[in-house]
């Protein structure tokens, strides 16, 4: 039997219920069982309730940890990128020196020549 089942089933003896005005004569061991049922559904459902509870509260705790550590590495990448970006300036300095002192060997060599 699943909560679901139970629950309409509560819900049709409170509709009865109310359209007369009057409970209906039921079968007594049906309604005790059926309360106990209801009972273990509903500390079933509290139960893994709070496991989903404490569940969430991990997952918040680990995305602020992760928010944390982003904030913190923000500086770091930041510093990369520019340590990077002078580096490239470095090499293209040094690549165009390179060429200008290679054409100039080439221009010396052609007058020598």
């Amino acid at each position: 039997m699943s909560f679901l089942y139970v629950n309409n089933c509560l819900a049709r003896q409170e509709a009865i219920v109310a359209e007369f005005d009057e409970p209906v004569v039921e079968n007594e061991s049906d309604h005790d069982m059926m309360m106990k049922l209801y009972a273990f559904v509903m500390t079933e459902y509290d139960d893994r309730l709070m496991v989903v509870e404490q569940c969430n509260e991990k997952l918040r705790e680990g995305k602020k940890l992760m928010d944390d550590a982003k904030k913190e590495h923000k500086p770091q990448v930041e510093a990369i990128k520019l340590k990077d970006q002078a580096l490239e300036k470095y090499q293209d300095e040094v690549k165009h020196e390179d060429d200008a002192s290679a054409e100039e060997q080439t221009q010396q060599g052609e007058a020598t020549g």
